[in-house]
């Protein structure tokens, strides 16, 4: 497990470092590619703090995690995952809009999900 589970929170923390950087240095850029509208400075103030600002904090979370307590940086990716799933489906549901973009987070998300519940609760008994 020690292995894996590594492997997948350092994907997992690089990821949301990614998304917080690219959030803060070129909002606009990553708002357009996901086609959020950012159409006035309250939105964009909004897109920052979470795209940036949340994204980049759970990333220094998986980061500390990594070298303290990989089964609690698990439990952050799978509640941060699960949560992103949930509200994106129900999203989907309230706005009947969809994307690529969309399916590939859902693909995602869903798969991450997977894979860090089995990491968390099947391979720790073995």
């Amino acid at each position: 497990m020690d292995k894996l589970a590594k492997v997948i929170l350092a994907f997992n923390m690089l990821l949301f470092m990614g998304f917080g950087i690219g959030g803060l240095l070129f909002p606009l850029l990553l708002a357009d590619a996901l086609s959020i509208g950012l159409d006035n400075n309250l939105a964009r103030m909004e897109f920052l703090a979470t795209y940036g600002g949340l994204f980049l904090g759970l990333s220094i979370f998986m980061l500390v995690c990594f070298f303290n307590d990989v089964r609690t940086g698990l439990y952050c990716v799978a509640t941060t995952m699960g949560g992103m799933l949930f509200a994106r489906l129900y999203g989907a549901l309230q706005v009947e809009a969809f994307s690529i973009v969309q399916s590939i987070y859902i693909v995602g998300e869903l798969a991450t999900l997977g894979l860090v519940v089995y990491v968390i609760f099947v391979t720790r008994s073995k």
